[in-house]
């Protein structure tokens, strides 16, 4: 589900990455794609860390951290913007409860 709502936001809002935008970032490692919203990687550590948080969660706590970390690292070298990674952690949440409740 996360999946499908990722491919379909990101097509509609086709927002460019800040390497291209701004000229003074310099972009550290290769994008996946062309587009920046949402963040994909920050999406699915939040989806990963909402699930195993539902059903264990002295786990989701402790993977609560690395998922922060994947979002940073997603800003750091210059391929997401804050706010693609803020979408992509509300996206990952919504379809990690979304998924147990369907389960």
């Amino acid at each position: 589900m996360e999946l499908l709502v990722y491919k379909i936001v990101k097509a509609s809002f086709s927002r460019p990455r800040p390497f291209v935008l701004i000229p003074d970032i310099t972009m550290l490692i290769a994008p996946p794609d062309e587009f920046s919203f949402p963040s994909g990687h920050t999406a699915a550590a939040f989806v990963m860390v909402t699930v195993i948080g539902m059903h264990f969660v002295a786990g989701g706590v402790l993977l609560l951290p690395v998922a922060m970390t994947i979002g940073v690292s997603r800003v750091y070298p210059g391929v997401h913007y804050p706010s693609d990674v803020l979408a992509g952690t509300t996206l990952g949440i919504a379809s990690g409860i979304a998924g147990c409740w369907i389960v």
